[in-house]
């Protein structure tokens, strides 16, 4: 089993072609590979997008996972929140105002 360290799984999600990501892109699929869980959170908190986060979090899935701090906590840990930003204009005369709620969704209302 061959464990990758996290610079060489930056360089692979970033496209960057290294000797370490073309050894890796062969390997995937073809041998057992291994993470490390605090690699797995250090790698999946780079991502900015929560599409490439969540496509990460399959491959990843697919691989044994090396237990030095736990796999749930390294996975909470390397997710962002992806808040949902929704930008309103309000007509002359009315208000926008936020309520945050227990979820890291923001609702938004118009009020008069």
């Amino acid at each position: 089993m061959i464990v990758v360290d996290s610079s060489v799984w930056v360089d692979f999600f970033r496209g960057v072609t290294t000797p370490q990501t073309e050894r890796l892109d062969d390997l995937l699929g073809s041998q057992p590979l291994a993470v490390g869980d605090l690699i797995l959170a250090e790698v999946l908190q780079g991502f900015s997008l929560e599409r490439d986060f969540n496509q990460a979090r399959r491959l990843f899935s697919a691989l044994d996972v090396i237990t030095l701090g736990g796999e749930e906590i390294a996975v909470v840990k390397g997710k962002r929140i992806f808040p949902s930003v929704v930008i309103q204009i309000s007509p002359p005369g009315w208000v926008c105002s936020s309520n945050e709620r227990t979820s890291p969704d923001l609702s938004f209302s118009l009020r008069r």
